[in-house]
């Protein structure tokens, strides 16, 4: 079994033996030569705090050879050394471990998913990371759905509008006469002509008059 360690302290904990760098590592040697695992790297974060993942170089580096399958199984001390958001620890089990094949054993809470027990829990946690995400996206297509039905615009302004402090779209008066002028042009010419004429490219051409002709911003507006 191919293993790597992750360890971790803030700037606080470096005061605690328990918490420091050293008896982290000391825990997931010991851990390892137990099981006879071959231990590789032991990645280490000092002196920053667990709450952002992106700011700590050291686990992202593991996180980048965990998607190139360098090693099967990543032992920290507590879960806690890879973060203390439930939320991103869960996203981190689901998405960068069990997705790419590795295990997360933590000395700590006992967790080990080469034993049955511990394949339980991870499976678990699996579970929850899933179960969270499709939370997510309910809350977001729910808070859509009633941005909508305040007549709330969605998504990206076209081109003739601007957003308004309530949330709705509001012409913008230039911009509209132009709209209406290549589509004058175009009606004549075609939009190849009306392209050269209005000094626009072809493809902003035909991105703004497909939305005129779709009415994707005409229900519930208010002029300025």
């Amino acid at each position: 079994m191919r293993a790597v360690g992750y360890v971790r302290v803030s700037t606080d904990e470096q005061v605690d033996e328990g918490f420091s760098l050293a008896a982290q590592r000391k825990q997931v040697t010991a851990y390892c030569e137990a099981r006879d695992w071959s231990l590789g790297l032991v990645y280490a974060d000092e002196g920053i705090s667990g709450k952002e993942i992106k700011n700590r170089p050291a686990l992202q580096l593991m996180l980048a050879a965990a998607r190139a399958h360098e090693f099967d199984v990543v032992v920290v001390s507590k879960l806690d050394r890879l973060s203390r958001t439930t939320t991103q620890l869960l996203a981190l089990v689901h998405e960068c471990f069990t997705g790419n094949g590795v295990r997360l054993v933590s000395v700590g809470e006992g967790i080990d998913p080469t034993t049955a027990a511990g394949m339980f829990v991870m499976t678990i946690l699996a579970g929850l990371a899933q179960m969270e995400r499709e939370q997510i996206g309910e809350r977001t297509r729910m808070g859509m759905a009633e941005a909508k039905a305040q007549g709330k615009h969605i998504g990206k302004v076209p081109y003739g509008w601007s957003m308004g402090d309530d949330g709705r779209l509001v012409a913008v008066h230039e911009q509209q006469e132009l709209l209406r002028k290549a589509v004058s042009i175009t009606g004549k010419h075609g939009v190849r002509i009306a392209a050269i004429t209005m000094g626009w490219p072809l493809s902003s051409l035909k991105d703004r008059l497909s939305r005129l002709e779709q009415q994707v911003f005409k229900p519930r507006q208010r002029k300025a």
